[in-house]
């Protein structure tokens, strides 16, 4: 048993290891203009952009070009990005100032993607660093379509995923040196919903899903709310204004509501279906109330309460922003970033339920909800797999002839468009609505110290 557990605790050391070199030779390799096609080998090569980090290198080419930035937002002048792209990049005005304003240039551009990219691999390792599961799961999270995308590009959730971290873990600190925590806490607000519109939803959803669980209203609050609205302010005129909105269609990996109903005109049957599962998940988590009430109480006795409640915290501040994502814009894969935080904290309590649940009689053993989100979560950030073996199969008329000449290729094609839309309408809204229900569950009951100590008492199943 103990080589068994010896060999197990190596594996997973193994695939976290290989996660963190993957992405940090990848990162390195894209430095130098010989060696960055092949950087990021797992990627597809018609996914990728060559010179590599496209939309870090788009914002700093945009702050030394000599154009208006107005002009720039507008489309007048489109000779700014560095590849050509003339339909708007899908920055508000703030980061292209910001950018100028501090003299990011494009000599800059690897030394920022650089750091960026390792701060997040940072961010990942420290969240995955409770149990052997965790380091397995992290290192797979490393080589998932979600994080090589992100990196490839550098796009800017990497910086805001960092910066969503940072946020929530200010939040659950002490009280110590307040001043200059709310300043740091207040200008990341401001940066990350200046940056991207959706972190207003997700930040707001954040701090009143967190105060219905009990873990608020606190100090800082008042803080983030202040950056957040004051970043709102800055970015919803640019939202309002028709021709400056990038268009949400943005090539195969488009996963949000949105693209059911890119041409203004809401459609009911698929608007009916995702709502349907977005409230089954809600119900199977409430379903299972006491359950996740003592799981929570597992983790938050034995004054490991802080810990566990600030883990929850963060995993929440993600699942919200993700939820936004999901429902505002068109939802590239590598937004499924902020979800990260919450499948580590699933893991961590996955083997414990299915011990539990191994031991159970058949007959009423319920389905822990935890490894269910898990395995819906995780056929999702693998299923973009899908997208590698067709080329933008939406839409597309296949004839009767097709299936002669090449039976294979089209059942193929036929498997992936059936798991993008099971995907699209009924994997992502379960998972929505089950985890960010599991999620303030957990909050609230590692809040609520009296029954947690009841709780903990009469449960027996964890030993």
């Amino acid at each position: 048993m103990y080589r068994c557990k010896r060999l197990v605790t190596i594996l997973a050391s193994f695939i976290l290891l290989f996660g963190v070199t993957y992405c940090s030779f990848s990162l390195l390799a894209c430095l130098r203009p010989e060696w960055a096609i092949h950087a990021f080998p797992l990627l597809d090569p018609k996914i990728r952009m060559l010179p590599p980090f496209a939309d870090i290198r788009s914002i700093t080419a945009v702050a030394g070009c000599n154009a208006s930035i107005e002009h720039i937002i507008h489309r007048i002048s489109v000779g700014c990005d560095p590849y050509g792209r003339t339909g708007g990049l899908g920055y508000p005005p703030f980061i292209y100032y910001l950018a100028r304003g501090v003299g990011l240039t494009g000599g800059l551009t690897n030394v920022i993607s650089l750091l960026t990219g390792l701060a997040y691999i940072l961010s990942i390792l420290i969240l995955s660093n409770k149990s052997i599961l965790e380091r397995a799961i992290g290192g797979l999270l490393l080589l998932s379509l979600p994080t090589q995308l992100g990196l490839e590009r550098m796009n800017i959730d990497i910086a805001l995923f960092i910066g969503l971290l940072l946020i929530a873990r200010l939040r659950e600190s002490s009280e110590d040196r307040f001043i200059a925590k709310a300043v740091i806490t207040a200008l990341l607000s401001f940066f990350c919903t200046a940056s991207k519109i959706y972190l207003l939803f997700g930040i707001c959803v954040w701090l009143i899903t967190a105060s219905w669980a009990g873990d608020g209203p606190k100090k800082l609050d008042g803080a983030i709310l202040v950056g957040t609205v004051a970043g709102g302010v800055t970015t919803i005129p640019w939202l309002l204004s028709g021709d400056t909105f990038a268009s949400p269609i943005q090539g195969l990996f488009s996963h949000g509501l949105i693209y059911y109903n890119v041409t203004g005109n809401v459609d009911l049957v698929l608007t009916a279906i995702t709502t349907g599962f977005l409230l089954a998940g809600i119900w199977t988590a409430h379903s299972q109330k006491d359950f996740l009430e003592t799981i929570s109480a597992r983790y938050s006795h034995n004054g490991n309460k802080k810990g566990w409640t600030m883990r929850v915290s963060i995993a929440l501040s993600g699942l919200s922003t993700w939820l936004g994502c999901y429902i505002l814009v068109g939802n590239w894969d590598y937004r499924f970033i902020f979800v990260f935080p919450w499948l580590l904290l699933c893991s961590e309590v996955d083997i414990i339920q299915f011990k539990w649940w191994r031991n159970r009689p058949f007959i009423g053993r319920p389905l822990p909800i935890t490894i269910t989100i898990q395995l819906l979560a995780a056929l999702q950030l693998f299923s973009p797999l899908a997208y590698m073996l067709v080329s933008n199969i939406r839409g597309e008329t296949m004839n009767l002839s097709d299936w002669l000449v090449n039976p294979i290729g089209m059942l193929v094609r036929h498997t992936a468009s059936l798991t993008i839309n099971l995907t699209d309408l009924a994997f992502i809204p379960f998972f929505a609505g089950s985890s960010l229900l599991t999620c303030c569950l957990f909050l609230k009951q590692a809040n609520n110290n009296t029954k947690t100590n009841k709780l903990f008492s009469n449960s027996t199943f964890f030993y």
